[in-house]
């Protein structure tokens, strides 16, 4: 899918060829040849699927694509095509509409982080960026701060640090303490020869996953301790490969009881001598914020990224 901003994509690379070749498509040349506006592009895109999100129900089939586009231009937009199919019955069971709202949001408002190291919506963070251009080139709609929801946290999650963002874009943190911390699931995945022993399930569940002092908890714990108080409060639950959800839902990770709280509170009191730092700074003739980021999120996520690697 082409996301609003990105006007070419390249599908392929040839280093053998002399000289090197590449071939692209073009968002402009698909719209005219298909004669649909940019925002019918958006749509057809998301109801053909992707690997986030399921295809609309009542075009899939072998000719999924034609179908997708008629129905598109029949109904002018997919918000109208998607309303007149309301009550087919896969798509009152996988509740399409509220789900295609979302992801259209979702894709037009992308969060992106910006020169200056702050996170915003996509229209906001491009200068001059477009919602839509017509198939035939003519009408132009600017999408401005006004129209971005003012509930955007229900479409992606309450909003992090730009710290969080800028630590991510440089490598200094992985995305799996966050990705528990946002979705409120740790999923235990087998290992390569299935985890089939009662020991070791119960080493995972107990020790790992649902301790009170276990590196899961104690990951969350850190990182919720230089968050806003409603990350502390967020209930993250284990999923497990040998266990069936319980209707009643999961247990909770206990990342915010006192026992877990004041053991990762120790590393409050972590220190290093400047004349160490300074030593080891000539050896790696690195520059003192480099260092001083790194020991931070190293401070952050050490039992995260031990357990993880």
């Amino acid at each position: 899918m082409l996301y609003p901003g990105v006007d070419k994509v390249i599908t392929q690379l040839d280093f053998t060829a002399s000289p090197p070749t590449f071939q692209y498509a073009s968002k402009r040349t698909i719209t005219q040849e298909l004669a649909i506006s940019e925002d019918q592009f958006l749509d057809i895109g998301i109801l053909l699927g992707f690997d986030q999100s399921p295809p609309f129900p009542p075009s899939v089939h072998e000719q999924a694509l034609k179908a997708t586009v008629d129905m598109v231009k029949y109904y002018k937009s997919g918000h109208l095509a998607v309303s007149a199919f309301s009550e087919h019955p896969a798509v009152k069971a996988m509740q399409y509409n509220d789900h295609f709202a979302r992801t259209r949001t979702m894709i037009r408002c992308s969060l992106v982080l910006n020169s200056e190291g702050a996170v915003q919506p996509l229209p906001l963070a491009i200068t001059g960026s477009t919602s839509s251009t017509s198939g035939s080139g003519g009408h132009h709609n600017h999408l401005t701060a006004a129209d971005i929801p003012v509930d955007l946290q229900d479409i992606f999650t309450h909003r992090l640090p730009d710290e969080v963002y800028f630590y991510l874009s440089r490598g200094l943190m992985g995305p799996q303490a966050l990705i528990w911390l946002t979705t409120g699931q740790i999923i235990e995945s087998p290992p390569l020869d299935n985890g089939e022993t009662s020991e070791y399930k119960r080493f995972v569940k107990e020790v790992i996953t649902d301790g009170q002092t276990g590196p899961r908890a104690m990951t969350l714990a850190m990182l919720t301790s230089v968050m806003h108080n409603f990350w502390s409060k967020k209930q993250v639950s284990g999923y497990f490969w040998f266990d069936q959800p319980t209707p009643h839902g999961q247990k909770a990770i206990s990342h915010n009881l006192p026992q877990t709280t004041q053991l990762a509170e120790r590393v409050t009191g972590w220190t290093v001598p400047y004349p160490i730092v300074e030593d080891e700074l000539r050896r790696q003739n690195v520059s003192y914020i480099t260092y001083a980021n790194s020991f931070i999120f190293l401070k952050i996520f050490w039992t995260g990224l031990v357990v993880n690697d």
